[in-house]
């Protein structure tokens, strides 16, 4: 009797497993893939190994891109709305509602948390205006052992699956149109 309960929590556990990991697959494979230009930094975590810490440029959203006045705070939920542009998908508004959120035809809506409420964000110009930076899930895309990380100086591009609450999920990089690695 003890050997059937303990084999049945097992089962129960591995199922549980498996359905997790379907369900994320399910999403990935369903989602929209749009691609968006991003800047690397290359840390080395000494348990993980390589990885590259991506910014995308809609981590740093001007509040006059906000579709109401907004005064957001550190964990609140960001809905921000992507459309194309020039072959990347680029920010066009966001909010901190989903329906106060203006979509453009062809948009689609990614899902993030405010990490900073407002930051001093440097401009070429020596100005430096505020933002909100906001962290989306995706930030880290780890590197396969030995092959390094990709080389600097070149156009950088991350391709991402949006599903239709606009959770992202990052599937890989392009190194000058290429894929990395």
């Amino acid at each position: 009797m003890r050997r059937r309960l303990f084999l049945l929590f097992i089962a129960l556990h591995a199922l549980v497993l498996v359905g997790w990991v379907v369900s994320l697959e399910w999403a990935v494979a369903r989602g929209a893939t749009i691609r968006v230009a991003v800047a690397q930094r290359d840390p080395r975590d000494l348990l993980r190994g390589d990885y590259v810490w991506l910014q995308f440029a809609f981590s740093e959203i001007p509040p006059s891109a906000f579709a109401a006045p907004a005064r957001p705070n550190a964990g609140d939920r960001v809905w921000v709305a992507l459309a194309p542009h020039e072959g990347v998908w680029e920010l066009t508004g966001a909010s901190l509602t989903r329906e106060a959120l203006p979509l453009t035809p062809g948009a689609r809506i990614l899902v993030g948390r405010v990490d900073y409420p407002l930051v001093q964000v440097p401009e070429p110009t020596g100005g430096r205006p505020q933002a909100v930076h906001v962290v989306y899930g995706i930030e880290r895309y780890y590197v396969p052992e030995g092959k390094g990380t990709p080389p600097r100086g070149q156009k950088l591009e991350a391709e991402l699956a949006l599903t239709a609450d606009g959770r992202p999920f990052l599937r890989r990089l392009f190194v000058d149109g290429r894929p990395y690695p």
